[in-house]
């Protein structure tokens, strides 16, 4: 089949990118880095693009490691208030990927006072929730979407639900609530898929109503240890 190259942010296309964000008057200016060559001139380029107290560097996660760490570094000793990464999970010799270095490299800096911000991670890791990974590896904020690519008229007999931090099928004989309805998770696909056509609206809702849930009082009911197990079986 035809190999899909990985979309690169050239010098050309941020500073596009900088002009579009600058004419719409956004109050910060996301500027990307997944290239590797001649990285630190085009940092340089870039900063002097944006005023200070607006640039928002965009780390891939799969950079080569001595990139990643001196980007990084660089926005941390500018004090730059917000850090944000491509939202790649950790894989080692994924597509010839081996990222695991700036994963760790991330978890020694947690204590920085910056905010680390992962956009369009994938919902899942092996079932597990991907958001909890990332927090263990140190990104502050997660963003995903529950059912992009889900039908809404999909079978609910191949559905999956969240079940604490993992996403299991969801099952006739399930305990999980439905946040809208109050009734039980499988009953209300049922209902909505009879009603609307569309199974997949209280389990989304469902899914997004827990997380939310039980990221309030992740900090009270989990340690790092006890989030290592969830984490392990997510990689």
């Amino acid at each position: 089949g035809r190999i899909i190259q990985p979309f690169r942010f050239t010098r050309p296309i941020n500073e596009l990118l900088i002009a579009f964000q600058r004419k719409c008057g956004f109050p910060l200016t996301r500027v990307f880095f997944n290239c590797d060559d001649n990285v630190r001139e085009d940092y340089n380029h870039y900063r002097r693009l944006v005023p200070d107290g607006r640039f928002v560097a965009s780390l891939d996660e799969n950079m080569e490691f001595e990139h990643f760490k001196w980007l990084y570094m660089e926005c941390f000793n500018r004090g730059d208030e917000l850090i944000t990464f491509f939202g790649h999970n950790p894989s080692k010799n994924k597509r010839n990927f081996d990222n695991t270095e700036n994963f760790r490299f991330l978890i020694e800096r947690q204590a920085d006072d910056i905010l680390r911000l992962s956009t369009s991670t994938e919902k899942s890791m092996n079932s597990t929730v991907s958001s909890i990974v990332h927090n263990f590896f140190g990104i502050d904020v997660c963003s995903f979407s529950t059912s992009r690519w889900r039908d809404p008229k999909m079978n609910i007999r191949v559905m999956k639900a969240l079940d604490n931090f993992n996403y299991k099928p969801l099952l006739k004989g399930t305990t999980l609530k439905c946040a809208i309805t109050g009734k039980n998770l499988y009953r209300s696909a049922q209902d909505f898929e009879t009603s609307l056509g569309k199974p997949s609206i209280p389990i989304s809702t469902h899914d997004i109503a827990r997380l939310n849930e039980q990221f309030a009082v992740l900090h009270r009911t989990h340690t790092r240890e006890s989030l290592r197990p969830i984490v392990d079986a997510a990689l």
